[in-house]
This record gives structure tokens, sequence and C-alpha cells, in this order.
């Protein structure tokens, strides 16, 4: 009961679920019942239970991904061992967690990753823009009215032409 109290508070991202394995790989503690007491190898939704066993056993943190009975998400599962007292066989702590769940904050900064690149690059052009504009088209503009004016002009030779490199 302490195990099942336990489990049942156990709810990452609001919607996952935890559970418990024994040494010998029967669940102990899961939100689903009918699940609590039966082997987790013998289980036709759990195609790679004695994997799992076989990592518990070695004291090994196992993980998968697959589509979760409950939700029907497709669902992060993460198998953490643990030992009991003195016991060599450790027991498992399992939980469920939809991937939706896991990558949104990843979703979410690849997003503001995305607007803040296009804003630099929008302003990068913008700059390139108005140096272009600024220091490079406006004195050759001015260059070129000045000849134009002296060609088209009565002749005037004496008018200057001020050029800045600045």
């Amino acid at each position: 009961d302490k195990f099942k109290n336990l489990v049942g508070s156990v709810k990452p991202y609001e919607t996952g679920v935890g559970f418990f394995l024994s040494n010998e790989g029967y669940f102990v503690a899961h939100p689903m019942a009918e699940r609590v007491g039966k082997k987790i190898g013998d289980l036709p939704d759990i195609k790679n239970g004695n994997e799992i066993l076989g990592s518990i056993r070695k004291g090994e943190l196992f993980t998968e991904t697959k589509k979760s009975i409950s939700s029907g998400e497709e669902a992060i599962y993460v198998y953490t061992p643990f030992t009991i007292g003195r016991t060599n066989t450790p027991w498992c702590f399992g939980v469920s967690v939809p991937v939706d769940k896991v990558l949104a904050d990843v979703h979410k900064t690849r997003n503001i990753s995305i607007l803040i690149g296009l804003f630099s690059l929008a302003l990068v052009f913008g700059i390139i823009f108005l140096i272009s504009v600024k220091l490079i088209s406006a004195p050759i503009n001015a260059v070129v009215e000045g000849l134009k004016d002296i060609a088209q002009g009565e002749g005037d030779l004496t008018r200057r032409l001020v050029v800045s490199s600045e």
C-alpha cells in the first residue's frame, strides 16, 4: 500500500506515471491496478521485458521510447534500479513521460533561437544597407551630379567638386 500511495503521487509533467518492479520483474505498484502482480516479461505490450529485467538485475539504467498504453502517446520509459536493504538484486523504479511534454521546452528554446537569429540577420542587413547608402553611394552620387552639372552647364570649370573619403 505504501508503494501504491507513493506511485500514485508521481506524475511527471502532470501526465506521466511511475511504477515499481520487484527484483524478480513483477509489478509491485502501478497506476493500472491490473498490472500489479504481473511479470514485466509476460505482458504483451512490453516486447523487451526480459531485456529490461536483465538490465535491472545488473543494476543498469534502461530507457526506451514507445507508445504509452495509458495515454496512447509516444512516451519515454526510464527504468532505474535501486537496492532495498542488503539484497544483491536491485528493484526498479520506473517512470513514463510523454515525449511531447519532455520536448516542449526544447521546441520553445528552438523557436526563440530562430526568432533571435532572424532578427539579428535583419539587423545586420539593415546596417549594411545604411552603410552602403550613407558612406558609399551618397558620395559617389554627389560626384556624379557635380560632373553632370559641369558637363551640362555653361562650362563653368571654376566650380570645384568636394570629395571626402571620411
